[in-house]
């Protein structure tokens, strides 16, 4: 091996491995400042629960360090020396408790069964975690988010894309691995969680007596074809899926003698799940019914099941708080992108909420043509969900017969529950934690068997499996699935040079080198789709991910389609009269946005030249209602949310007008609008009009609107544009980009394949 890449290969390594011990050192600090007593748990569950608790601890140590811009190579390290020299202080042995031994019968062929798989999968996972990373979410915003908190020492206001304020409990993580060894470190940063997974189910089994189905349990979930290539990259569902089962084990330990595990570090890792995803939440709202009733019923007091509850609910928003104090600080919302009815901000819109919502909850399917029972057979055989779990996984109503097992209904509504957000996004990734808790419960009813069926069927059922998802077998029955793809270990021991693998393997990474060679930071990069963001430094903003991108793509539509055009003119008169405000209240009701673009209040003597003292609102987006008075019809006010009766504008006076009419101009496809106006009079109370209004078509000259549309790139920093004529969505505008790009103010800078880059030329739009 070269010595650089050994020397590359070493640095990923020594990232992980660093993150890895550094969360486990803290877990032992953990259990010792809270006095675990941790009685009862065997070496290798105190252990697990110390690794659990640490990475918490570990991800908020790291955002706090993001928060105060203190993200170095030197404040990790000084973390690394004063964990080290904490745990070296007042360490202490990992307590050897109780041991649970596995079932001697047939013990062979399992350990023989299970070591055979792992042979395999075990080289396919650390080959593909340890090359580059090639997934479209990981090298998109989770790398992308890290490397630029990495660049900018840490948290800055985000406003160009909703991904930013995600919780991102396993992007603190990664951020710790990524500054040692780059994105591959992080890759195995996410491995480790899934490792800890396994160990976990096994120990579980042991524990319950029922090693085999743990065996059994282990195989289905790390041979999923959905389980392969999410794990090995940058995605965080391998680390939500053991914290989901960590806080399960958890609860389980407690209810039984509430010695071996703390409410606190339930209320811990359950908080942390939420820090990982937002789904992860479901584990807070199963935890804290749990722990009140359990408390409730043992003391039969209400304030020892409120003291409880507060305790696990207290230690729990430690790690949900901060994720929400930075959205409020940063978007105005706490819950953002989400709840936007709630908390208005100018930086995600109603609408592009409601299509987000309205995609992922049945991915472009519509219910009535595609019905419930069809997406579960896509999460097991099927290809339009994102993945598939597996053919074995049709077996899962068997999963029944683990029923009168022990934990075999804890398992069973673990589960049910884990499952619940899968409704909210339909995507077979997030069915990932549910596959851990429904491969048990399997395993456990496959124990239901007299021991020679159970072993002959085992397996037969784990080696049909295995075979059918490796990677090369998978695709000759689920063409076009998402999987990994061969074993690339000259990649992954960088062998093969990184950039060559980046170009064979990330789609359209040359454009990320156009990008690195054309455009520094501050400078911005406005694509109509994502981009590998994880490899170049500008910024960028994706047509659709956040309210600012979503103006620049519809100054793009306004350059080339007519019904966007200010060309709708509306005379409004009235009598003379004093005002102290006027009103324009929508009182119709349609599925497209309402637009308008420029009011103009009227005398006897003409125009009415509007005042700054004069204050304008709206309802919804009174932060750009502005732009209706600032004399220029292409700064349209848009409500960015389907059109709904009450939706209103209304300019205020301090001290009265004499206004006779006024001039409404919007685009010429807004003939759906039906408007009632009102005057606020002396006495503070608005009152109808009497209005007259006339209707025409304006003359409007678009000669200069493609010019105009990069201006407004141009003016939110934006130096380069990238399209692509073969994609979706809005890239039906790419075409008319490429067919002259002069014409709009650009130069080409570059393509590759189908998606071209160019350069706004700066003199051109002045």
């Amino acid at each position: 091996m070269p010595l650089a890449a050994l020397g590359k290969v070493a640095s990923i390594l020594f990232g992980a491995g660093l993150t890895v011990a550094i969360a486990f050192l803290l877990g032992r600090l953990y259990q010792r400042a809270l006095g675990e007593r941790l009685s009862g748990l065997t070496r290798t569950e105190t252990q697990l629960f110390a690794f659990a608790a640490g990475a918490a601890c570990l991800s908020n140590v790291v955002f706090l360090l993001s928060a105060v811009r203190l993200v170095y190579d030197a404040s990790f390290v000084a973390v690394a020396i004063l964990t080290a020299a904490a745990w070296w202080k007042w360490r202490r042995p990992v307590p050897a408790q109780r041991r649970f031994e596995a079932e001697p019968n047939e013990r062979i062929v399992w350990i023989a069964l299970l070591a055979g798989i792992a042979a395999f999968y075990g080289l396919l996972y650390a080959v593909h975690s340890l090359a580059p990373e090639t997934r479209s979410d990981g090298f998109g915003y989770h790398l992308g988010l890290v490397r630029r908190y990495y660049r900018e020492h840490g948290f800055a206001p985000i406003t160009t894309t909703f991904y930013a304020s995600f919780a991102q409990g396993a992007e603190m993580l990664y951020l710790f691995a990524y500054s040692f060894g780059r994105h591959s470190a992080a890759k195995l940063v996410h491995l480790s969680f899934f490792v800890a997974s396994l160990a976990a189910m096994l120990s579980f089994a042991k524990r319950h007596g029922a090693w085999r189905a743990g065996v059994v349990a282990v195989a289905l979930f790390a041979c999923s074809p959905i389980v392969v290539p999410d794990i090995t990259s940058t995605y965080n569902d391998g680390a939500l899926a053991f914290y989901e089962f960590m806080v399960f084990y958890g609860l389980l330990l407690w209810w039984k003698d509430r010695e071996s595990v703390s409410l606190t570090t339930l209320g811990v890792l359950a908080g942390f799940c939420f820090s990982l995803k937002y789904t992860g939440g479901v584990a807070v709202a199963a935890l804290l019914p749990l722990v009140c009733w359990k408390s409730l019923r043992d003391s039969r007091r209400w304030s020892v099941a409120a003291r409880s509850t507060a305790l696990a609910a207290a230690a729990a928003a430690f790690f949900i708080a901060p994720w929400l104090i930075k959205n409020a600080v940063f978007v105005g919302n706490p819950l953002a992108p989400f709840f936007n009815d709630i908390f208005p901000n100018p930086h995600f819109t109603l609408a592009w909420e409601n299509a987000y919502r309205g995609y992922f909850r049945t991915y472009a399917h519509s219910p009535e043509s595609y019905p419930w029972f069809s997406y579960l057979l896509e999460l097991t055989t099927g290809t339009r969900l994102g993945g598939l779990a597996g053919p074995v996984f049709l077996l899962t109503p068997l999963a029944l017969f683990a029923w009168k097992k022990p934990a075999g209904k804890a398992l069973l509504a673990a589960a049910a529950i884990s499952f619940l957000p899968w409704f909210a996004n339909a995507g077979t990734r997030f069915v990932i934690p549910t596959l851990l808790f429904v491969s048990l419960a399997l395993g456990l009813a496959l124990l239901s068997l007299p021991s020679r069926w159970a072993a002959a069927m085992g397996c037969a059922v784990l080696l049909a499996h295995a075979v059918s998802s490796w990677p090369s077998i998978l695709p000759r029955w689920a063409g076009g699935v998402w999987s990994v793809v061969g074993v690339p270990w000259k990649a992954a021991l960088r062998i093969e040079p990184e950039r060559e693998y980046l170009l064979k393997s990330v789609p359209y990474y040359h454009i990320a080198e156009i990008v690195s060679a054309e455009v520094a930071p501050p400078g911005r990069v406005f694509s109509l789709e994502p981009l590998a963001e994880a490899y170049f430094d500008a910024e960028l903003l994706v047509s659709y991910q956040a309210g600012l991108n979503e103006e620049l793509i519809e100054a793009l539509k306004t350059a080339v389609e007519e019904d966007l055009w200010p060309s709708r003119h509306r005379r409004l008169s009235w009598e003379p009269q004093p005002l102290h405000g006027f009103r324009i209240v929508q009182r119709n009701e349609h599925g497209s946005h309402w637009l308008m673009s420029e009011i103009q209040l009227l005398n006897e003597q003409g125009n009415i030249q509007p005042s700054p003292k004069w204050k304008i609102s709206s309802e919804p987006r009174p932060w750009d209602a502005g732009r209706l008075l600032d004399g220029d019809p292409l700064s349209a006010w848009s409500s960015w949310e389907p059109l709904r009766t009450g939706m209103a504008i209304e300019v205020r006076f301090p001290e009265p007008l004499t206004v006779s009419g006024a001039d409404l101009v919007y685009p010429w496809g807004q003939h759906f609008v039906e408007f009632e106006y009102f005057g606020l009079d002396r006495r503070g109370e608005w009152r109808q009009l009497q209005v007259h209004s006339e209707q025409g078509r304006r003359p409007f000259d678009p000669s200069g609107l493609k010019q105009w549309a990069m201006r407004q790139l141009a003016g939110n920093g934006v130096k380069m544009l990238v399209t692509n004529l073969e994609g979706g969505g809005y890239n039906y505008l790419a075409p008319i980009i490429a067919e002259d790009p002069e014409a709009w103010g650009l130069e080409e800078v570059g393509h590759d394949g189908p998606v071209h880059a160019y350069r706004l030329l700066e003199a051109e739009l002045r």
